[in-house]
């Protein structure tokens, strides 16, 4: 899409909070066709589920003892999200159709006790985005206790895994999807550890060449750290093993942060919840719902007039590929928390509006919801994949513009994150200047604003003193004192995340020219134009972020490249 150089790409790392949202998987290019030779079931949409033990389902389960020997019993809790839907079938260890139900997995898997898995909770999530879906089939597969060796063609859990989809593909149907979640296992050895990401990448290519479905989409779960009692020695390896695939139509959502039952390596059920909605990243618009007596969070759906697409703003997605920019923007890079309106969309349409010859905007969201500061070091993945997304970015031509970025809501909690702030984030700043060779890229750095209850921030003026202190050229400081909070205490409302980040940005490119790398960057104003807003509810009651048009207030502020104070 970027096809000029004088197109410009803003870098957005967008602020550490931003639905479940896997409806890139509901496009036409992502699906799998089949015959449709029976017209009840031939527009079936079909996901497979395979892998080990959490894919199988343990939320739920517990040990007892019963007679001197140990027993694992489901706690037959079944909450709202996984409740049945009689537009959700499960193709059951008889290889029939019947309508789905708790423990999903049952039948299939005859090794261990049946809980929870995020099957359900997957399928309800999209039907409840999208009631004009069609059927959801699930084709439960996954197996308790195999490493991935017991995945090659031509073993049984391989074998059987073809088997029953095609059987459930028989009357018509398409695959929309495998959801994938494996590992447990192999971190435990290094001989399965060790081979892997070669492994997995076979197994890949043989069930997309069996299945004669070459861009089968696989949605491939990062095992989490386990924790006591479990011992997984090679959790690095297996983690680094399946962050480094890099297959088209592999997408990767990181589990770590996800609740883990008290054996340590098993999902909890509201973590199979979570896994099953895919919750990914940005709050606004997100709010906390009990229900069975668990919390989820659920995003409202409202997108404001201010943060619709635009066909002038584009985003690089969790493919590494531009498409139109739409909410949430986060999707898919961000796995662990629920993804709602952050404040990306409403910026680069402001921006558009000021500046109609701006040219296409490139969004590209490498926000981490839960990262401490210390997670975003050279060599942590949230750095790396900040820097190599920016670097792929660019390959497409264009001028990277600036770095949003709003980080402090783990810091404040404790821990000794708060003490060293200041020096980490300067640190952070020259490193990310140094590795995308831009020594005078413009930085807007959102000071924290303050939490209020229930959420808990001891050490909050800490953290906004050692923002307020950067003292670094072309760091552009904006204090968030004073934005919607929502009820959560620390998350900022939609109408709050329009009003922060409205900045008529103006700049040049700082790069150094190629050929020229002794030569200083020549140093050059930035121009932010700061547009505080007032807001209204809607006649509704919905929030929004504001009608930008009639609600500007206030003046003009001029940075300069010589620094931000």
């Amino acid at each position: 899409m970027l096809k000029h150089k004088s197109d410009e790409i803003i870098l957005i790392l967008t602020f550490l909070l931003l639905v479940s949202n896997l409806f890139w998987l509901m496009s036409p290019k992502s699906v799998t066709k089949c015959n449709t030779t029976n017209s009840n079931k031939k527009n079936v949409q079909i996901f497979l589920l395979a892998g080990q033990s959490n894919m199988s389902g343990r939320g739920g389960i517990s040990r007892k003892v019963v007679g001197g020997n140990v027993t694992e019993i489901w706690d037959g809790f079944v909450p709202e999200e996984c409740k049945p839907n009689h537009k959700i079938v499960r193709f059951n260890a008889a290889q029939k159709w019947e309508e789905a139900h708790e423990p999903l997995n049952y039948g299939i898997d005859c090794l261990s006790s049946c809980g929870l898995g995020p099957g359900m909770a997957f399928a309800n999530e999209i039907l409840k985005k999208d009631t004009n879906f069609g059927v959801i089939g699930l084709v439960p597969c996954a197996r308790g206790g195999t490493g991935l060796y017991r995945w090659n063609r031509g073993s049984y859990a391989y074998d059987d895994l073809i088997k029953r989809t095609k059987l459930a593909l028989k009357d018509g149907g398409i695959i929309r999807g495998l959801l994938w979640y494996h590992g447990e296992g192999d971190i435990r050895t290094n001989n399965g550890s060790s081979s892997y990401k070669i492994k997995f990448e076979k197994f890949v290519n043989d069930l997309r060449s069996d299945l004669n479905s070459p861009n089968l989409p696989i949605l491939l779960a990062i095992l989490p750290y386990p924790k006591k009692p479990f011992e997984g020695p090679y959790i690095e390896v297996v983690r680094a093993a399946q962050l480094g695939i890099n297959i088209s139509n592999v997408i990767k959502f990181d589990a770590e942060g996800l609740e883990i039952g008290s054996d340590g390596i098993h999902l909890t059920t509201p973590a199979q919840i979570q896994l099953g909605q895919s919750n990914m990243a940005g709050r606004g618009g997100v709010i906390k719902k009990i229900v069975g007596g668990n919390i989820t969070k659920i995003w409202n759906g409202f997108v404001p007039e201010e943060c619709k697409p635009n066909h002038k703003i584009i985003r690089l997605n969790v493919a590494q590929k531009w498409e139109e920019a739409h909410e949430p923007l986060n999707y898919g890079i961000d796995c662990l928390t629920s993804c709602g309106l952050g404040p990306g969309m409403a910026f680069a349409n402001e921006i558009l509006k000021k500046d109609s010859n701006f040219g296409v905007i490139g969004l590209v969201p490498c926000a981490r919801g839960g990262t401490s500061l210390d997670k975003w070091r050279i060599g942590t993945h949230p750095y790396d994949e900040l820097v190599k997304r920016a670097k792929i970015a660019e390959k497409s031509g264009g001028i990277i513009r600036g770095l949003l970025w709003y980080h402090g809501e783990s810091d404040v909690k404790g821990g000794n994150g708060y003490k060293d702030y200041k020096i980490n984030l300067e640190k952070f700043i020259h490193d990310l200047r140094s590795d995308l060779n831009s020594s005078n890229l413009p930085i807007f750095q959102i000071i924290l604003p303050y939490p209020k209850k229930p959420f808990k921030g001891p050490y909050i003026e800490e953290v906004r003193a050692a923002q307020l202190a950067i003292n670094i050229s072309n760091v552009i400081k904006i204090d968030a004192k004073g934005l919607e909070i929502g009820p959560d205490g620390i998350h900022l409302t939609t109408s709050a995340q329009g009003k922060e980040e409205i900045y008529k940005v103006d700049t040049t490119n700082y790069k150094k020219s190629s050929g020229h790398e002794e030569e200083e960057p020549q140093k050059e104003d930035v121009k932010i134009t700061h547009v505080p807003l007032t807001y209204e509810k809607r006649e509704t009651g919905d929030s929004l972020a504001a009608k930008l048009a009639e609600k500007i207030e206030s003046a003009k502020e001029t940075v300069t490249g010589a620094g931000a104070d």
